[in-house]
Formats: C-alpha cells, sequence, structure tokens
C-alpha cells in the first residue's frame, strides 16, 4: 500500500506543477499581449519630409530649411501623445573644430500643409493626428557664405539671424536632430551642404538614403551631397 500510496502523492505533485506551469504559460501569454498592446499606442516620431523654401518676413527674405515630422503610433490613444518635444541640433566636420550646437525652433502656424509661420516655440506638443510638427533648422541669405542655425540665441543676438557663433561656411556637415520629450527620445542624421556665396538654396538630406528614399522626392530642389569628408 505504501508504494501505491506514494505514486499517488507524486501523481498528484506533478500535476499540480503542470497546472501551476499551465498558468505561468497563460499568464506570460496575457502579459505579453497587454505589453504589445501598450508600445503599440507608445509615440512613434517619423520624418515625413523636408521643406525648403525662401520666406519674406523681419528678417528678409532668407532661404529656410524646415523638417516636418508625424507622430504615427500603430493604435492612437491619449498615451501617444509626446509633449514638450524639443530639437537639439549638432552640426559638425573635420574642417569646423568645435560642432556648432542649438535648440531648433518649432514654427507656429495655422495651415499644416505650407511654411510659413508666424511665430517659433523651444518645444512642441506631437498629437498623433496626422499634422506635422514643423521644425525650422537653418536659414541663409543670398549674399552671405554662411548658412546659420535657426535658434533663439542666434536671433536675440542678431535680429537678422546672422550671428557669428551660429554661422556653417560653405562646405558639407553631419547634422544631427535630437528630439527629446515625454514619450520621445530619438535622433535623426542628416547631411547638410552650403554651396557658398550667391546661393540661396542649401541641402539638408537623411544620411541613410536608402531607407528615405521617397524623402529625397519631397524635398524642394535639393542635390545629393558626394562629399565623404564628414
Amino acid at each position: 500500500m505504501l508504494p501505491q500510496y506514494g505514486w499517488g502523492i507524486s501523481a498528484f505533485v506533478l500535476t499540480f506543477l503542470v497546472c501551476l506551469c499551465v498558468a505561468d504559460a497563460r499568464r506570460l501569454a496575457r502579459l505579453r499581449t497587454e505589453c504589445a498592446r501598450l508600445k503599440d499606442r507608445l509615440p512613434k516620431i517619423e520624418l515625413s519630409a523636408i521643406k525648403a523654401a525662401k520666406l519674406s518676413g523681419s528678417i528678409g527674405s532668407p532661404y529656410v530649411v524646415q523638417l516636418w515630422f508625424k507622430n504615427a503610433p500603430v493604435t492612437s490613444s491619449p498615451e501617444s501623445i509626446a509633449d514638450h518635444v524639443t530639437a537639439h541640433v549638432t552640426i559638425n566636420n573635420k574642417h569646423l573644430g568645435a560642432p556648432l550646437q542649438f535648440y531648433a525652433r518649432w514654427a507656429k502656424a495655422t495651415a499644416p500643409d505650407h511654411m510659413g509661420f508666424d511665430d517659433t516655440d523651444e518645444a512642441t506638443i506631437m498629437r498623433p493626428d496626422n499634422l506635422p510638427a514643423k521644425l525650422v533648422v537653418a536659414l541663409k541669405h543670398v549674399e552671405d557664405r554662411s548658412v546659420f542655425g535657426f535658434s533663439v540665441e542666434n536671433f536675440h543676438s542678431h535680429a537678422d539671424g546672422r550671428h557669428p557663433s551660429y554661422g556653417c561656411p560653405p562646405g558639407t556637415y553631419a547634422m544631427t536632430v535630437a528630439l527629446r520629450g515625454i514619450g520621445v527620445n530619438r535622433d535623426f542624421d542628416f547631411r547638410l551642404h552650403n554651396p557658398g556665396t550667391h546661393q540661396h538654396e542649401f541641402s539638408v538630406l537623411p544620411r541613410n538614403l536608402r531607407n528615405n528614399e521617397s524623402l529625397i522626392y519631397k524635398a524642394v530642389r535639393f542635390c545629393v551631397s558626394r562629399n565623404p569628408a564628414l
């Protein structure tokens, strides 16, 4: 009888352990499903377009480049909103010396489909509504050699946005835009090419062109720089 009793206990313990494992597996599957749902509701910031145009205003008629971003989560919800998003820009090449660093400005505009803006701000809210958040990164006047970073410090010191400390002379540069905020922590890499004096247009293109080919065709009169010296 004792061996039978022992085998009965062993079978009970084994069955109990199997039930625990099955329950744990089901809980784990539910947790994975819930984690996937939560991840789908998180902000997903994407570069949607690169825009460039000659704008007219109080600082004259410079050529301005904007980077347009959209928040496109898999599933939209209140958790999908990215709040207080700032954009720190670093521009550098091996000839520049110390890198140029500044916080670019978000355009405050009333129309979603053009570049015009009334004012700028240091941070923005990016809702999952398919409307672009427009980051003004640089400007250039036709008579200038340099491209200038579009930062509040630049305009505080020089009303026309031509502070020498924020200028990039002719050449090709590596440019990184670091978006930081509530729900956002992502870097975007670009090439900036400045052709020099008597040229309004300067180019900003994604550094990884293979993964951003559609953006090339959306850019306004841009050319790809083939200068490898970055």
